[in-house]
């Protein structure tokens, strides 16, 4: 293959993950545009500090996540790097401002409802993971962009889940995932979340012949800190106490 060929087959590999990124920024923008971005024009109650302090962060993170392919796609790869220490800054604030998060909204029903703190933890608990692994891949740009893409995919969630709100998206959902045992948003948050992992490996078996490495780590990573498995360190009783004695 000559230089020009292997130049546009990379191109349109990094096309990719800028696509998702550019999707997943859309989906936050849409999804929390009544409940955060528009909220001083929604009617609805002034949101806490907290929640607006991770919001913040977890936009910020969104763009920089556009920001990065595009600028490998540019091939400004030197001011990519040179952004990645931002990205390292914003990333360590997602989970500082998301635990916080957990914490001041689950406080008052931690004992009723652990499941839902489980499953807000266990999505920081994925995008970390696969922060870490990109970061410690950071030499190996095959990997380092799966990792850092697929770092996106549980923090969008609850993005997903709002998305799904929407009228008449909400109805729409509801009639097309009837088989799913769930109300209509949480249906299409977990399927899309589940398909938008089934692209990354198609993506690896079009493109690669094969499911990448970097691909492998990042499954690994979210489906061990899985709700299920963050649920079992809820239940051992050291959550509840710590979210207890913050509050």
């Amino acid at each position: 293959m000559n230089a020009l060929d292997r130049s546009g087959n990379r191109n349109t590999r990094d096309s990719f993950y800028l696509g998702m990124s550019i999707f997943s920024l859309v989906i936050v923008l849409v999804g929390f545009s009544r409940s955060f971005y528009l909220q001083d024009y929604s009617g609805l109650p002034e949101l806490p500090v907290h929640l607006i302090v991770h919001g913040t962060v977890l936009t910020a993170w969104f763009f920089l996540a556009c920001l990065q392919p595009a600028l490998v796609w540019n091939r400004k790869t030197p001011l990519h790097r040179q952004m990645g220490i931002a990205g390292v800054i914003i990333a360590v604030a997602v989970i500082i401002t998301g635990v916080w998060t957990v914490v001041m909204r689950d406080a008052a029903n931690i004992d009723e409802y652990p499941a839902r703190a489980a499953g807000n933890l266990a999505s920081l608990f994925m995008f970390l993971f696969c922060v870490a692994l990109g970061v410690y891949f950071r030499r190996q740009p095959a990997h380092h962009k799966r990792l850092m893409m697929m770092a996106s995919i549980p923090v969008l969630a609850p993005a997903l889940d709002r998305f799904a709100r929407i009228s008449p998206l909400n109805e729409l959902f509801g009639k097309l995932l009837y088989w799913f045992p769930a109300p209509a948003e949480i249906a299409f948050a977990t399927v899309a979340f589940l398909a938008l992992l089934v692209l990354v490996v198609i993506h690896d078996l079009v493109h690669e012949r094969r499911v990448h490495p970097g691909t492998v780590w990042g499954l690994v990573a979210i489906f061990i800190m899985s709700p299920a498995t963050t649920a079992m360190i809820v239940a051992t009783g050291g959550w509840l106490a710590f979210v207890k004695w913050v509050a």
